[in-house]
């Protein structure tokens, strides 16, 4: 979408390709769900999945799979889930296999799972403005680059070179990259269980997050390698943060309505509860429209952290 203004509700955008062939090396292909340029988007009840590029002889630079913005989008109650490169040469380089963002984005009570990028950002990169209110975003990944492989990809948009003429990618940010210049903000998200599949020679930041996030508070962080978590205007995180915590989710679980796909809550889990007092940490209703509920039976209703409130028939998975 070229300007304008445009809302997607109740919908699903998913099974959309790019093809590539034997164009020349660092050719840049972004947004194979959603691509937005100057223009304001709203994406409520909604689902994008399964985008990605279908050419083994694809030779470009791929940046959001599920979603490119360079406009303003505010996506609420919806999924970016299973947006990933199936083929990549060589194995190459791009940002955001779930969100690439350039624009200002705001995110609300929705779901950022099972994306895989080339490089950076296997969720979601972050080049502009970010906010994540009620979030969660886990299992995607970054599946890196393939070390002297041929026609290795000179220097492309969004990739870091370590040096710029002979070595491959800088890899980072499994769940989010963070670009020094970007401006993060989250409250009441849980950023874990991303991954880092290889590295490069120039070195591979943060599996779950690269970069700093500047926190209103009630954030969960599985691995804090190379995330900085900070209040507004202090070096530290809030106090009601939760640093190297064990999420304990589930399976990725989607019945097939829009905006239905999530990562449910374990019995145990630390996020239970952990997400601040209804209203001031998080709506009366998460991402599938269940009411916040007391889950730890402590008398108090108080919000899971992330885009879903624990289930107390949901079962711990067969693995």
């Amino acid at each position: 979408m070229l300007g304008g203004a445009a809302a997607l509700l109740n919908s699903i955008v998913s099974g959309n390709t790019v093809s590539q062939g034997n164009g020349p090396l660092g050719t840049m292909m972004r947004g194979f769900g959603l691509y937005i340029e100057n223009a304001e988007v709203s994406i409520d009840h909604s689902t994008v999945s399964g985008n990605t590029n279908n050419s083994a002889a694809a030779r470009g630079v791929f940046h959001g799979f599920g979603i490119f913005n360079s406009g303003t989008v505010r996506i609420a109650n919806s999924a970016v889930v299973r947006n990933a490169a199936t083929q990549l040469y060589p194995r190459g380089a791009g940002a955001g296999g779930g969100i690439y963002n350039a624009g200002a984005m705001f995110i609300d009570d929705s779901t950022v799972a099972e994306n895989t990028a080339g490089t950076l950002g296997g969720g979601i990169a972050n080049f502009g403005k970010l906010t994540l209110r009620r979030a969660t975003v886990t299992r995607n990944q970054v599946a890196g680059i393939t070390q002297g492989a041929p026609g290795r990809i000179p220097y492309p948009v969004g990739c870091g070179i370590v040096p710029p003429d002979t070595d491959g990618c800088i890899v980072g940010g499994g769940g989010i990259w963070i670009d020094p210049a970007a401006t993060t903000t989250a409250l009441s998200s849980a950023l874990a269980l991303n991954t880092l599949a290889t590295s490069a020679p120039g070195g591979s930041f943060g599996p779950d997050c690269a970069g700093t996030i500047v926190s209103d508070g009630h954030n969960a962080i599985g691995a804090t390698t190379d995330c900085q978590l900070q209040r507004p205007g202090s070096s530290t995180p809030a106090a009601s943060d939760l640093l190297g915590v064990d999420a304990e989710l589930g399976d990725l679980t989607d019945d097939g309505a829009p905006g239905h796909a999530h990562v449910p809550l374990l019995r145990g889990s630390a996020l239970i509860d952990g997400g601040g007092k209804v209203f001031f940490g998080c709506a009366a209703r998460d991402q599938l429209g269940e009411l916040r509920n007391d889950g730890d039976h402590d008398g108090r209703v108080e919000c899971d952290v992330g885009a879903v409130e624990f289930q107390r028939n949901q079962r711990r998975p067969n693995h």
